[in-house]
């Protein structure tokens, strides 16, 4: 009988605990809303300056930060699904579409159409991927990308006197500076399916006007590169590993930020890395403020690189939707960057706001960045077109194939996938 009064007692218990996460009046009568982030809470402290800027500002409105994992999209769907949740939920860029299709955020159309973000939804990048049937679910919030991370002295030193910006005057320049024990370009080269060299591989063909998949004009997704152009990307960065200008250690290492990775280039036992903002920072500390960045090189048709991101999405549960819209406008304002270290998703701020010379390559590169929006509305899954990406180059890395054949079989892998998925 007692068992049964405290199960009793406990599932009230617990259910408000979970509800009050989704907004609530304090003994005062404001109106509390709750925001949640899967930063590391080391990189949060500009964040929380400018929650409390806020709150300083709108008692009435007191908004409390909470921390979870990077992989939270799992709890956020159960929680709900329950009728919880905070009431503004921090996404990655990926994570909009399916929470959209489930109804698992508010859509934004007519929040946007009173009260438009910014200077308006059009200011914004990656907005492909917030959005799902024409309506906008998520507000693009934070961007980022790679770009080459470089020591000047090295440059210097071998009389380079601007960083190169086609691929053959990157090589050129890379072959250079390898010399009296340091390696020219540094890059994960693992044949993992996580291995980082899939960036690279991508950039590649994207600037020479290539896909690994494409849309095609009847509407059907096609393989969008050649057996030749898929061997000439793989052949391009294999050719660093053949001639030393990338240590053959780095066929072990697929995470970009691998410490060693981060380690030589900060040294300057590597010339020349490949890092996104916060890799760059660990480095650029460790290197005592020595590194400069500039976008990844270009081919023929462009000079281009991936944009990631996060976007901040409304739980369709908040009791606050309005203050919930005119607090995420906060988030997404000069103001909050001003503090936040982080790269803003709307354009216009990069005009506004300031920026470290040395991360100069972040702001010439992420306006100029897209989105993998052309892989994710495929019916191969990114995680798929990844992995057999970075086997066919590690099996050509290690020796186990040809170039050619690696060429060959990454494009028989992918007509496959899509006749698997048809």
């Amino acid at each position: 009988m007692k068992k049964r009064l405290l199960y009793g007692a406990l599932v009230p218990f617990l259910l408000s605990v979970l509800l009050a996460a989704c907004g609530g009046d304090s003994a005062s009568g404001s109106k509390a809303l709750v925001l949640r982030q899967f930063d590391p809470p080391a990189e949060i402290g500009g964040l929380q300056k400018a929650v409390e800027a806020w709150n300083s500002a709108h008692a009435d409105i007191p908004v409390r930060i909470e921390t979870v994992t990077t992989d939270s999209t799992n709890q956020y769907t159960r929680e709900v699904q329950a009728g919880g949740g905070p009431d503004i939920m921090q996404l990655g860029f990926v994570s909009t579409r399916d929470l959209a299709k489930s109804q698992l955020l508010t859509n934004l159309d007519s929040l946007i159409k009173s009260s438009p973000p910014g200077k308006g939804i059009d200011d914004f990048l990656g907005t492909d991927l917030a959005t799902y049937n024409g309506s906008v679910y998520a507000i693009p919030w934070t961007v980022d990308t790679f770009t080459m991370a470089y020591q000047s002295a090295a440059f210097e030193q071998a009389g380079i006197t601007a960083f190169p910006t086609t691929w053959d005057e990157f090589f050129t320049v890379a072959q250079k500076l390898t010399k009296d024990g340091r390696y020219g370009f540094c890059f994960p080269a693992a044949s993992s399916a996580d291995s980082g060299i899939w960036f690279l591989l991508n950039y590649y063909l994207w600037s020479n006007g290539k896909s690994l998949v494409e849309k095609g004009s009847d509407g059907t997704y096609q393989v969008g590169a050649s057996a030749e152009d898929l061997t000439q990307a793989i052949n391009y960065f294999n050719t660093f590993i053949q001639k030393g200008i990338n240590p053959k250690s780095t066929l072990g290492i697929a995470a970009y930020s691998d410490a060693q990775l981060v380690n030589q280039v900060a040294q300057g036992s590597c010339a020349i890395g490949f890092f996104p903002p916060q890799t760059f920072r660990q480095a650029q500390k460790q290197s005592g403020g020595k590194l400069q960045t500039a976008p990844v090189p270009g081919g023929t048709k462009t000079r281009i690189s991936h944009l990631g991101g996060r976007v901040l999405g409304i739980n369709p549960h908040t009791k606050y939707p309005k203050e919930a819209w005119q607090f995420l406008n906060y988030l997404l304002s000069a103001q909050t960057f001003k503090t936040y270290d982080q790269y803003p998703a709307q354009k216009s701020l990069f005009d506004e706001l300031k920026f470290d010379k040395a991360e100069q390559g972040y702001v010439e590169a992420l306006p100029k960045a897209i989105t993998f929006n052309n892989y994710i509305s495929s019916p191969v899954k990114v995680s798929s077109l990844q992995a057999m990406s970075c086997l066919q180059f590690g099996a050509a890395a290690s020796g186990q194939k040809t170039v050619q054949r690696a060429g060959a079989d990454l494009l028989a892998s992918l007509k496959q996938a899509l006749a698997d998925a048809k």
